[in-house]
């Protein structure tokens, strides 16, 4: 079971970031988002990196966002299990509540950073769909 008061924001790092706003180019055409999901079971730790990008009419990137979330998640151990090949599973609401969280915090860092045309509206995203838009990085 996901409590959210057992789920702690630790930190919050960009990795990459592109600004192309201009009064020409603030009307929002497309979004893409994808994330990847790392983890610490010994620290009950998970990062999450997400990655959002916004596309004009010309499927041009108005603004490029990747960062990463790290959290500490208290009851970890009742969130995951290892299956027959050793891999760590974890419980789809946990992860759909910490990609709520990234995403909603990375859109008010973009508003608050980047975003200095009254007309942009970033989208509020289902979870579900950025679970399924993940980034395999080997």
């Amino acid at each position: 079971m996901v409590n959210p008061a057992l789920v702690h924001l630790l930190d919050i790092n960009p990795v990459e970031i592109q600004n192309n706003i201009s009064k020409d180019n603030f009307n929002i055409n497309e979004v893409g988002i994808a994330h990847n999901m790392m983890h610490n079971l010994e620290e009950n730790n998970i990062k999450i990196f997400l990655s959002l990008a916004l596309f004009d009419e010309k499927e041009e990137i108005i603004v490029k966002s990747d960062y990463n979330f790290i959290y500490k998640v208290d009851n970890l151990e009742e969130n995951y299990k290892i299956n027959d090949e050793g891999e760590t599973v974890f419980n789809a609401t946990l992860v759909k509540t910490l990609l709520g969280m990234s995403y909603s915090t990375l859109r008010g860092i973009i508003f608050n950073e980047f975003i200095t045309v009254d007309k942009i509206i970033i989208p509020i995203i289902d979870p579900q769909l950025i679970l399924e838009n993940r980034i395999k990085i080997t």
